[in-house]
């Protein structure tokens, strides 16, 4: 059998870079076969030894290295693809006989050596793979290199970039024919299809996007499922557990928490919507707010297909409306409402005529 080995902090390790190291030693049944790197600034790292026929013949540390070997650029990885049997008959004679008093494992290569066993190592050929992370600012200079080569990848897969500020999590998935532009910050397990469009200012997490969207300039969407040709924003929040059906129009400055938003409904201006069921084609207008909370309980609101709420009215959950229902503007829902009514609750208008005159001449 195998036993792989890698350092715990080299995030940028890919794949195909280990299976090549395992697949190599089950080629050449080596007892060790290790990955190496070629770097300019090799200090702190163990140097890789070789004959004159360029054999790996064993590893020094930094510490313990004599000057002509500190000069040598090639350095261990701490990648390693052990054959168990030499693993087992061998880890237990690495004594700590070094400057660190520390227990090498590199130590095993001159141990397969020593005893003309076969070994092998394989010099990457993307040097920053072997990055190892120690301090804060090892950790930024990783992560502006996978940031540059998630937007490569996506670039390769036929996605359009405008600036460099864009920022892309490993995880996330970009089809052809997505519009990125700076800055912008893709996090998580976001998903994008085919023809999405992200404009400057925005950050997704966790959120999935469907084909043709457009997510205007500074919106925010945190664990959203929005459907094909959707409408978002500028300035939306989509908070945890929204849910946008197809052809779904989210305007400036709307909040939706927790809530299904139906086919072709929209929410254009300045309003919040929470926990919340929305039917196809509804309109909601500026201003409308879902009064879900009861400073105990959160409750539902539910409005059907074809519903219109006009602007500056608020729905005191639970509360459910009917198909096609009409709610005038400025008003307070807080009863159900049967399919084709129009609600109203307004305090009837009054007009005392000369007041405003009567009041200037008094002041």
């Amino acid at each position: 059998g195998q036993v792989l080995v890698l350092n715990g902090d080299m995030p940028l390790a890919r794949l195909n870079s280990v299976r090549k190291l395992i697949q190599m030693q089950q080629k050449k049944k080596t007892a060790v076969s290790l990955l190496t790197a070629e770097v300019e600034d090799s200090f702190g790292y163990g140097r890789i030894l070789r004959n004159g026929k360029g054999a790996l013949i064993g590893i020094v540390e930094h510490k313990d290295a004599t000057a002509a070997q500190k000069n040598i650029h090639e350095i261990n990885v701490g990648v390693y693809c052990f054959e168990l049997a030499f693993l087992q008959k061998s880890i237990g004679k690495i004594k700590n006989q070094n400057k660190q008093k520390e227990y090498y494992l590199p130590d095993l290569v001159a141990f397969a050596e020593a005893h003309g066993l076969a070994m092998q190592a394989s010099c990457l050929s993307d040097s920053k793979e072997a990055l190892g992370v120690n301090t804060q600012i090892d950790l930024n200079c990783v992560a502006d290199y996978l940031y540059e080569r998630k937007r490569k990848e996506a670039m390769q897969n036929g996605a359009v970039l405008v600036g460099t500020q864009v920022f892309i999590d490993s995880d996330v998935k970009i089809a052809s024919g997505v519009h990125l532009e700076s800055p912008c910050y893709l996090k998580g397990e976001t998903k994008l299809k085919s023809d999405v469009i992200i404009e400057t200012g925005c950050v997704l997490k966790d959120s999935e996007v469907g084909e043709g969207s457009l997510i205007k300039s500074h919106s925010y969407l945190d664990q959203a499922r929005v459907a094909d040709n959707c409408q978002i924003g500028p300035f939306a929040h989509l908070r945890p557990k929204t849910e946008l059906k197809s052809g779904v129009k989210i305007g400036n400055f709307v909040e939706t928490k927790k809530s299904t938003v139906g086919e072709g409904s929209k929410i254009n201006h300045l309003s919040y919507i929470g926990d919340a069921e929305v039917g196809k084609s509804v309109n909601i207008g500026a201003g409308t707010i879902t009064c879900n909370y009861d400073g105990v309980n959160k409750y539902k609101t539910k409005l059907g297909d074809h519903v219109f709420i006009g602007s500056d009215t608020q729905l005191v959950a639970p509360v459910t409306l009917g198909k096609h229902v009409f709610v005038g503007a400025g008003s307070t829902v807080t009863r159900d409402a049967a399919a084709h009514s129009l609600v109203l609750s307004r305090v009837p208008q009054q007009e005392i005529k000369g007041w405003a005159r009567r009041k200037r001449q008094k002041k």
